[in-house]
């Protein structure tokens, strides 16, 4: 069985391949923003950063001024002609803030 670190370093690698290869993960921008938020609400619950997570999550929405939506549902609004492509662009750069407020690296978030 799996450590919790080892747990959480894996989410951290998983995490950083999403960055990387968004659209293989997600499909497309609902599926990349929904994979980001659940992998990230399991690294922070496998930490006890639950708390952490979920006011950094929540700012960042504040921040993009959401609302109720989550990432990608505010862009496809703001931005109706925008391509999936555009979107997804935008969703990463929003979850690569929350993991730069967690204070998280992963190895391909810059790639």
């Amino acid at each position: 069985m799996r450590t919790p670190e080892e747990i959480a370093q894996h989410l951290v690698q998983h995490i950083g391949h999403i960055f990387k290869r968004p659209l293989m993960y997600g499909g497309n921008a609902a599926g990349v923003d929904l994979i980001l938020d659940e992998n990230l609400a399991l690294w922070a619950f496998v930490v006890g950063r639950d708390r952490d997570f979920l006011q950094v999550r929540n700012a960042e929405l504040q921040n993009q001024e959401c609302g109720s939506a989550n990432f990608s549902t505010r862009y496809q609004m703001k931005h109706p002609s925008a391509t999936d492509q555009e979107n997804v662009e935008y969703v990463v750069r929003c979850w690569q803030s929350v993991v730069r407020a967690l204070d998280l690296t992963p190895t391909s978030m810059h790639a």
